[in-house]
């Protein structure tokens, strides 16, 4: 709770920084000075309550009029909102996208932000640097709790953990030069399939909890009717198709979608397009064949964020204790953990060897690299990271068509 003096203080300073403001600072398109810093006093009076931040544009800085020694004066840390990745979309810049499950990553993640590249797209456009979207997934039963499966996860634990990943996230906002993530939460097994009443309810419940920026959700058709009332309330939603880890089991375990059957190539198809039409404003796509992807991209006009499925999606993501290697094992049963679609980027970086602290720079320059592979598209590479599809399927797919015609 603040107190009136408090108060009083932060009016004066919102006061003088009007009034003090350079002519340089205006309100410019999103994606102009995207990855720099807001400038906006919403933004400083946001981080001391809540105030959903996806849906908003800021007010940024206008690096053309503004010289360096004013930028390194004003910048604050910025804030990445849907409508950034709308525009990474539409400009065809890849979307990054990691998971945190704790206070420490959550900041690791914000810290990834690096000085600005100089490579550029085709399209001549720069590359922004940074983790677009911190994403807390039930796989934190997996990896930081020590659970056999996703549905052994309990809301409570969930939230406990949201709280500190948005603690994390907001102790950024004070520091220069970082870009704040989204930050999006999975709704875990039990928490939403009973009735559209029952999901909403824990949606708000983390939109309350932890400010989330939007939820993530398993699922195909099923979901139009929750997605919907979901988005009628203003909680944006992320699609998940193709392996959806808490249905593993009637998948037959985590094995790859779409690849040995035309029907289950046409089911994932026509579930991503009802998502679409439901609301989303994008979808995770996991572990399906390279070529899915490539009929997927021509029906739909929402990002594909993919894991396991290729370079030609619009994004990819990550559970990052798969990424830098923190979930070491010496066990039999983990052995096989880490799956195909994850990368090794620890033998190629370099890290200063006066670092105080290797092991976090090591991570951070591991994510760094992420980023930039992703956003080059030279992560991931087909057939490394990649599945296909059998040369029968796709064949039959070609011959009959791909679509199954879902209802509008």
């Amino acid at each position: 709770m603040w107190t009136l003096s408090e108060i009083v203080a932060l009016r004066c300073t919102v006061s003088l920084s009007l009034h003090s403001r350079p002519q340089s600072f205006r309100t410019t398109n999103h994606y102009s000075s995207l990855g720099r810093t807001s400038g906006s006093i919403r933004g400083h009076v946001n981080c001391c309550g809540y105030s959903s931040q996806a849906l908003n544009p800021t007010s940024e800085i206008d690096h053309n009029e503004t010289s360096q020694s004013t930028l390194a004066s004003k910048r604050k840390s910025s804030v990445v909102t849907f409508k950034t990745l709308k525009e990474f979309y539409q400009k065809e810049i890849p979307i990054t996208m990691l998971t945190a499950f704790d206070y420490a990553t959550a900041r690791m993640i914000g810290m990834a932000t690096a000085p600005s590249e100089s490579e550029k797209i085709d399209n001549g456009t720069a590359l922004p640097s940074g983790i677009d979207v911190c994403l807390c997934g039930d796989s934190l039963a997996n990896v930081c709790l020590g659970y056999q499966s996703t549905t052994e996860l309990g809301l409570d634990e969930f939230v406990y953990h949201l709280k500190a990943i948005r603690r994390g996230l907001d102790s950024l906002k004070t520091e220069l030069d970082y870009r704040i993530p989204l930050l999006i939460a999975d709704l875990p097994f039990g928490t939403y399939e009973a009735s559209v009443e029952q999901g909403i309810q824990t949606a708000t419940r983390m939109v309350q909890a932890a400010r989330v920026d939007g939820v993530k959700i398993e699922g195909g058709k099923e979901l139009r009717p929750l997605i919907e009332r979901l988005s009628s309330f203003g909680i944006p939603v992320i699609g998940h198709i193709g392996l959806t880890p808490q249905r593993a089991s009637s998948l037959g375990g985590f094995k790859v979608q779409g690849h040995d059957c035309p029907t289950k190539a046409r089911e994932i198809i026509a579930d991503a397009i009802e998502l679409e039409r439901a609301g989303c404003l994008g979808i995770v796509i996991e572990a399906v064949p390279v070529e899915l992807i490539n009929t997927l991209k021509n029906l739909l006009k929402v990002p594909l964020i993919g894991i396991g499925a290729g370079p030609q999606t619009d994004g990819q993501v990550l559970v990052t204790s798969d990424l830098v290697g923190t979930l070491a094992s010496h066990s039999t049963h983990l052995k096989n953990l880490k799956p195909k679609f994850v990368p090794n980027f620890a033998s190629s970086v370099k890290l200063n060897q006066h670092s105080q602290n290797p092991s976090f720079d090591l991570s951070l320059q591991i994510i760094r690299t992420y980023v930039h592979r992703v956003r080059t598209r030279q992560f991931p590479q087909i057939g490394l990271h990649t599945y296909g599809m059998k040369p029968e399927v796709l064949q039959k797919l070609n011959q009959d068509g791909w679509s199954l015609s879902p209802s509008p």
